[in-house]
């Protein structure tokens, strides 16, 4: 489905394919797309409504949609239409959050984003934790052996987490950087 009329045109061109073969896409685009702003025929077609607020998402359209799709929230796939309909059009999302449900932000629900915040959430906390791990080892090693030369901070640097944990242990008994930052 291509997001604009130009786009589609565009897509819509014969792919020269082999010696004298030629590929004609099929290519919707917004034109062929029903603007669905009747609640009843929005509930009656989730699927198309769907398509609908992804081709046309101005107010009417979406408006109509989500209700429909609010109204079928025990059905399987309402809320990864949701899902789909707000990921793909910043203005869904707006409309979705300031006329749908103005108190609070858009939570994805449906099974094709189940788990993407956690495991976001989980990236995050990993990625500061190695931050802080890193961190902790420069000022570790400075204090206990002086200015790094360039080698040295490019190595720490450019660590991951099991690798800084291993240097943050060995250099609590090492005498010297070497030690520490030695290859096993």
């Amino acid at each position: 489905m291509a997001p604009n009329v130009r786009v589609a045109a565009w897509c819509a061109e014969p792919i020269a394919w082999c010696v004298g073969q030629t590929f004609a896409p099929i290519v919707v685009g917004p034109a062929e797309v029903p603007e669905i702003t009747d609640l009843q025929h929005a509930e009656s077609n989730l699927e198309l409504a769907t398509i609908s607020a992804l081709a046309h998402p101005r107010a009417e359209v979406l408006g109509a949609v989500f209700a429909a799709l609010e109204r079928a929230a025990d059905r399987p796939l309402a809320a990864l239409y949701t899902d789909i309909i707000v990921a793909s059009a910043e203005d869904a999302r707006e409309y979705w959050e300031t006329i749908m449900h103005p108190d609070h932000k858009y939570e994805f629900r449906g099974f094709m984003f189940e788990g993407l915040a956690q495991r976001f959430k989980d990236l995050g906390r990993e990625e500061g934790r190695e931050d802080a791990l890193r961190r902790s080892l420069l000022e570790l090693a400075v204090d206990k052996f002086g200015p790094l030369d360039d080698a040295s901070r490019r190595a720490i640097e450019s660590a991951r987490a099991p690798v800084l944990a291993r240097w943050m242990r060995r250099s609590l008994r090492a005498d010297r950087l070497a030690d520490v930052l030695r290859d096993d």
